[in-house]
C-alpha cells in the first residue's frame, strides 16, 4: 500500500498536467514538491509559501503569483519576514565570507541614518568597508579589519543612544556576525523614519538573504 501511494505521488510530481486536486494531495506529505509544481493552485501556493518562502521564490510559479496578487505576497512577507530570517534552513549553506558580506550589507543599509546625524563620523562606514575588503583580499587585510573593528566599538561608546544602533551594527559586521548585525540594524531602523519601520527593514533583510542564497552576492 505504501509503495503504491509513493508511486502515485511520484507520478503527480512528474506529470506537468496533474490536476489541482492531485497537487493538493501531494502537498500533504510533500509540500516543497507541491509548491514547485506548475499546477499548484494559488491559494495552496500561498498557504505553503508561509512555511516554505525560499522554495516559493525559487518555484516557476513565483513570477506569476506575485504578478497576479502582489499585495498578497507583500502582506505575507511583512507578517513573516522576522520568522523567515530566524528559521530559514538554507542559511547553513552560506560560507563564512558570505556571512560577513551579508552582515556588512545589513549594517550598510541603515548607515545613512547614522551619517545623517553625524556627517563627519566615518568609523562605522570604515568598519563596513574593512569587512568587505577582508573578503575581497582573501583575508590579507586582517590588521586593517581589526583596527576598524576596534574603532567602530569606540565610536559606539562615544555616540548617543540614537546613533549607537548603527555603530554597533557596523562593529558586529566587522566580526562577521549577520544575525546580531541584523537585529542591531532593525533596532536602528525603528529609530529612524528615513530608514523605515521595523517590518520594512525585516523584509529588506529577507530579500537580501535570498539574494545570497541564490548565489549572487
Amino acid at each position: 500500500m505504501a509503495n503504491a501511494l509513493e508511486e502515485s505521488l511520484q507520478r503527480i510530481r512528474e506529470d506537468l498536467q496533474a490536476s489541482e486536486f492531485e497537487v493538493t494531495m501531494l502537498s500533504v506529505g510533500h509540500p516543497v514538491d507541491a509548491i514547485s509544481h506548475p499546477n499548484c493552485p494559488m491559494d495552496l501556493w500561498f498557504q505553503l509559501a508561509w512555511k516554505h518562502p525560499f522554495e516559493a521564490m525559487q518555484s516557476s510559479l513565483w513570477p506569476l503569483m506575485t504578478l497576479e496578487s502582489p499585495e498578497r505576497w507583500d502582506v505575507l512577507a511583512r507578517l513573516n519576514a522576522r520568522t523567515w530570517l530566524y528559521k530559514c534552513p538554507q542559511k547553513d549553506v552560506l560560507s563564512l565570507d558570505q556571512w560577513r558580506l551579508l552582515a556588512a550589507d545589513y549594517a550598510d543599509h541603515v548607515l545613512p541614518y547614522f551619517e545623517g546625524i553625524y556627517p563627519t563620523e566615518k568609523r562605522p562606514r570604515q568598519a563596513i568597508e574593512a569587512a568587505r575588503a577582508y573578503v575581497a583580499s582573501h583575508h590579507r587585510t586582517k590588521k586593517q579589519l581589526e583596527a576598524a573593528h576596534i574603532a567602530a566599538w569606540i565610536c559606539n561608546t562615544e555616540t548617543p543612544l540614537r546613533g549607537a544602533g548603527v555603530a554597533i551594527a557596523a562593529w558586529r559586521a566587522s566580526l562577521g556576525a549577520p544575525d546580531f548585525t541584523r537585529s542591531d540594524a532593525i533596532n536602528a531602523a525603528e529609530q529612524s523614519s528615513p530608514c523605515g519601520p521595523r517590518e520594512t527593514e525585516e523584509v529588506w533583510q529577507w530579500y537580501r538573504l535570498v539574494h545570497y542564497l541564490r548565489g549572487v552576492p
